[in-house]
């Protein structure tokens, strides 16, 4: 670290902070979900095999994912936006 720059911890610890984010989203285990980001990377990974282009970290992530996340729940978002507060 260079001195007069914050580290990785001071950093997420102050965006941790904002409610609208909080320190839990910054705690993250294995896998991803959600309801936009696993639809916009299987559009970038068809993208990318229609233009004759293998992603292969793209690629590996997904199926990672697939494996650490085999319940798959974000298929079962609508598009909406989860929140705490009604």
């Amino acid at each position: 670290m260079e001195p007069g720059f914050p580290s990785m911890e001071e950093v997420a610890k102050a965006i941790g902070t904002d409610s609208r984010i909080g320190q839990k989203f910054l705690k993250s285990g294995p896998g991803f979900g959600g309801s936009c980001f696993p639809k916009d990377i299987n559009a970038l990974i068809s993208l990318s095999d229609d233009l004759g282009l293998w992603l292969h970290t793209l690629k590996g992530a997904w199926h990672t994912n697939c494996d650490v996340r085999p319940e798959r729940d974000w298929e079962n978002l609508k598009g909406r936006a989860i929140s705490e507060e009604d």
